[in-house]
């Protein structure tokens, strides 16, 4: 996931550069921004939670078969959660700056308005699942941590 923060950076620079070629920069960092932070959403959700989750397993010392699968099903379930909300925040910036690209007037309420086909129930759906899921899963990975660590003795 480090290569895939390092390629959402390259890309939204060069995005960017080529979809807002020719409007002046004072009017286009709104729409830079919220390409921007995808890249440190997937450094954060796909690298460096991930690396915390491994320090914690090894931390750990010994899982018996059970209690792997347990991790390993709430990582997975973590793992999709995040990725499908880093999938939505870049799809979301993508739209953001082609719309700006696109007429340079428009308002952010109104670009809010055209995402996901003006189907506001749609897009609160999946963000609010895909949150809700990396959120289970994190939380189920710790909780479950937690027990065996407290088991061990540790």
């Amino acid at each position: 996931m480090l290569w895939l923060a390092l390629a959402v950076g390259v890309f939204y620079r060069e995005f960017t550069k080529f979809e807002l070629k020719g409007v002046p920069l004072t009017n286009s960092w709104l729409p830079i921004e919220f390409i921007k932070l995808a890249h440190g959403h997937v450094l954060v959700l796909g690298f460096a939670i991930p690396i915390g989750l491994a320090v914690m397993i090894s931390m750990l010392s010994e899982l018996n078969e059970r209690e792997y699968n347990r991790f390993s099903t709430a990582f997975w379930l973590y793992l999709v959660g995040a990725l499908g909300a880093i999938f939505l925040l870049i799809w979301k910036g993508i739209d953001y700056v082609r719309y700006y690209a696109h007429d340079p007037s428009i308002t952010v309420d109104r670009i809010e308005a055209l995402l996901f086909a003006g189907n506001k129930a749609l897009r609160a759906s999946l963000y609010g699942i895909f949150h809700l899921t990396f959120g289970v899963g994190l939380l189920w990975f710790t909780v479950l941590f937690l027990k065996v660590f407290g088991k061990q003795g540790g």
